[in-house]
């Protein structure tokens, strides 16, 4: 699981969009393993393509950390969520390099 803690005052409202069952916004999460403030992910709001072809960057929101199981690495390449047992994925520390 992971929590995220957003500032809700930094959103940029002109980016929210209009959906079917409600007005939405999208959020991107990049891994921050080592930062400074001991949390796992940094929450940035996603804007539009054109925005950010033309530079712009989205707004920094918050942060998030993993609770509980951290992902792993299966067979197949994808993260998934680790927990008791063996589901026959990889553990990192097999990796040849």
């Amino acid at each position: 699981m992971i929590v995220v803690k957003i500032d809700v005052t930094k959103i940029d409202k002109s980016a929210l969009f209009q959906g079917a069952k409600g007005t939405y916004l999208d959020l991107l999460l990049w891994e921050t393993p080592d930062n400074q403030y001991g949390s796992d992910y940094v929450a940035k709001q996603s804007i539009p393509k054109e925005r950010t072809d033309a530079g712009e960057k989205g707004p920094i929101l918050g942060n998030g950390e993993c609770k509980g199981s951290t992902p792993k690495i299966n067979t197949g390449g994808q993260a998934t969520a680790g927990g008791g047992g063996d589901d026959g994925g990889d553990d990192i520390g097999d990796l040849p390099f």
